[in-house]
């Protein structure tokens, strides 16, 4: 008798974890995708960033085109080279701030809407059938601090 209870309860338990596997809740399958390049193309925040650097660079080239006329071939290389890396620096810094603000930005959205993941939406082939895509590039956007 013990062992046709016990036998019961393991076909019970293998036919219910079988049940929830074949039908897994939508809840639990909402994947977030976003379109990074619209991110970039359209946040105010990254495009003040990308004014930044090209104000960053302009001040660099007039600088070195004012020093020009009175620098050596050998001077202004230099100066060239000096100023390309100080661009560089700021371009590299820019880009970990634009970097760390997006993700943060996911995140929030990502945990307000109950996703399990977000990708990028320009690597998914495919995304099954028991997987919801939702789409948050204008929710990220509209969180980017």
């Amino acid at each position: 008798m013990k062992k046709i209870i016990v036998s019961f309860i393991v076909i019970t338990l293998l036919t219910i974890g079988t049940a929830l596997a074949a039908e897994p809740s939508t809840e639990m399958n909402r994947i977030g995708v976003i379109d990074v390049s619209i991110v970039m193309q359209q946040s105010p925040q990254v495009r003040e960033f990308q004014r930044q650097l090209n104000e960053k660079g302009k001040e660099l080239t007039n600088q070195l085109q004012v020093e020009k006329p009175n620098l050596s071939a050998e001077e202004f290389k230099k100066k060239q080279e000096a100023a390309y890396a100080d661009f560089l620096r700021v371009k590299v810094d820019l880009e970990k701030q634009i970097d760390e603000k997006v993700k943060q930005a996911i995140v929030k959205v990502a945990k307000e809407k109950n996703l399990i993941m977000v990708l990028y939406k320009n690597s998914i082939i495919f995304g099954g059938t028991n997987v919801i895509q939702v789409d948050i590039t204008q929710d990220v956007i509209n969180n980017i601090e």
